[in-house]
């Protein structure tokens, strides 16, 4: 997993609630962050089968979030993606 603005490797996310991310932002942030990655090039951009994927994927990550409360940290372990459990004592 990568940042989308900071591009920056991290096998923890945090759920948000962001009022002005709406679907179409995001699409644009996912689309932008993997066109900066490498992993999508503008010629890949302009075919609809790989727009379609890309709000495939939005929507995707969306339906996950909104599966968590607001505040939840989620972890990367392998092929697979976990609530963070605190280390905080009682």
């Amino acid at each position: 997993m990568a940042g989308l603005v900071s591009q920056r490797a991290t096998t923890t996310i945090k759920v948000v609630a962001r009022e002005e991310l709406v679907p179409s932002t995001y699409f644009a942030l996912i689309s932008d962050g993997l066109t900066k990655q490498g992993y999508v090039t503008e010629e890949l951009r302009t075919k609809p089968d790989v727009n379609e994927w890309l709000r495939d994927l939005t929507h995707e990550l969306i339906s996950i979030a909104n599966a968590f409360e607001v505040t939840t940290v989620l972890e990367r372990r392998g092929d697979f993606i976990n609530v963070r459990q605190s280390n905080a004592g009682p």
